[in-house]
């Protein structure tokens, strides 16, 4: 009886990690590229950037409200929204300027992470090796979505059981399939920590992907805002061009439901070998 018991242990096991596996697949890639982002039951902030011309403020459209609205820092509210991918934007070219959202626990996540934006650099020239798209990057803490020697790339803090570390994707990353994007077009960029897995998507393509050394490795919280056009930790950095509809999400998976069909399954299993008894 114990060995059909763990056989059938082992067997409901297999299956919800395969069930789990495919969660994290499935949710890797839920982009619409065709219309704006809604705010669904996931999503933790969400900023259009279709704020009108005047307004000092970039709205938080997500569920959590106003105590996630942008502010704009060292921009002119006359005259840097402009036409974006869908509706408005907020237009960084030529300026030191970018929008701070102050930090709150809603942007604590830990894993699940998803950052994603549309983005169009203009045709300055490449000053810094760092332009800091979405930022809420502390000392090997947080998350950051950026360029990284002219090639979008992205970085989150990682606990680790021996400390903290980065845990980046860019140019330098095996099996990199990304490009220089300076062509004056719009391009999504998503990046997703799910799994332990970091991912760069560029226009709905897996452009790199790296592991974290160990299983179970939560972003670190910087305790930082989040920043657009601007690195939150150091300052500077800042982006050369156009950014719109950014969204930040905590993919919650639903461990109820994989938990009720694998112990659905060992009662039947059981149930069934009882019953040839």
């Amino acid at each position: 009886m114990h060995r059909k018991i763990v056989m059938a242990v082992f067997m409901v096991t297999v299956l919800c990690l395969g069930l789990s596996a495919s969660f994290a697949w499935a949710y890797n890639l839920p982009w619409d590229f065709t219309a704006p982002y809604t705010s669904d039951a996931n999503t933790v902030g969400l900023w259009h950037l279709d704020d009108s011309t005047g307004s000092t403020i970039a709205v938080n459209s997500s569920g959590n409200g106003s105590v996630l609205d942008g502010t704009l820092v060292d921009l002119d509210p006359d005259n840097d929204w402009v036409a974006g991918k869908f509706g408005g934007a907020i237009d960084l070219s030529g300026t030191a300027g970018y929008i701070d959202v102050a930090s709150n626990q809603f942007l604590d996540i830990a894993a699940n992470l998803t950052v994603e934006c549309w983005v169009k650099r203009d045709d300055s020239a490449w000053v810094s090796a760092w332009e800091d798209i979405v930022s809420r990057e502390g000392s090997t803490s947080g998350y950051l979505l950026r360029y990284y020697m002219y090639q979008p790339a992205c970085t989150v803090g990682i606990q680790t059981s021996t400390g903290r570390q980065s845990l980046r994707v860019d140019r330098y990353t095996p099996g990199w399939t990304g490009a220089i994007l300076d062509d004056q077009l719009w391009h999504h960029l998503a990046m997703t920590y799910i799994g332990d897995i970091l991912k760069l998507y560029v226009d709905g393509d897996l452009v790199g992907s790296t592991t974290a050394p160990e299983a179970n490795c939560p972003i670190y919280p910087s305790g930082k805002p989040v920043r657009m056009g601007n690195n939150a930790w150091v300052g500077g950095r800042p982006f050369p061009g156009q950014i719109d509809e950014v969204r930040v999400r905590e993919i919650i998976p639903e461990p109820s439901a994989l938990l009720l069909l694998g112990g659905g399954l060992l009662g039947l299993l059981l149930f069934g070998w009882k019953s040839k008894k």
